[in-house]
């Protein structure tokens, strides 16, 4: 748990930028595949982890003064990766300029039960872990270059000569 600003950042910057790298990766053309009925796509996943976090953050009373929603969910894979970049940046500049260690303990209302914003910082981030291990696995089924995480991938270790062929 989060008892420090700075311990929250390094976390961030470290999750984010793994994560900005993952959608960074996208192509415009693996965004609409389908691989399952009800199943989201690349491009509703990519969003949702980038939206999230202007809808996220506010809600819980943090300030992103300037992160502005597109009014649709856009059409390339680099204006997504854009907007992913630009969001997670001011969150670091929010925390940075903004937020102190006592407001971490500060406790509020969500979904039912009492959170302190460090509580919910720590679950805003293993959001974005969760939604971005479900699109690597969908970008491999989208024969997208899967990037290593916190280390090479299938791929790059194949490329490395760690990995034998398959």
């Amino acid at each position: 748990m989060y008892t420090k600003v700075t311990q929250f950042l390094q976390e961030w910057k470290e999750e984010a930028s793994i994560t900005e790298k993952v959608i960074a990766a996208l192509t415009d053309e693996s965004l609409d595949k389908r691989f399952s009925e009800n199943g989201r796509t690349l491009r509703r996943l990519a969003w949702h982890i980038s939206q999230t976090i202007p809808e996220y953050l506010t809600e819980f009373g943090f300030e992103l003064e300037e992160v502005e929603m597109p009014a649709n969910i856009p059409t390339k894979a680099k204006e997504i990766a854009d907007y992913f970049r630009m969001a997670s940046k001011a969150v670091s500049r929010s925390a940075e300029q903004r937020w102190t260690d006592e407001s971490l303990s500060y406790v509020q209302d969500a979904w039912g039960e009492p959170l302190s914003k460090a509580e919910l910082l720590s679950l805003f981030i293993k959001h974005m872990i969760h939604h971005r291990g479900q699109m690597t696995v969908l970008m491999r089924q989208a024969g997208v270059k899967v990037p290593g995480c916190y280390g090479p991938s299938f791929e790059e270790g194949q490329e490395m000569g760690f990995i034998p062929e398959v």
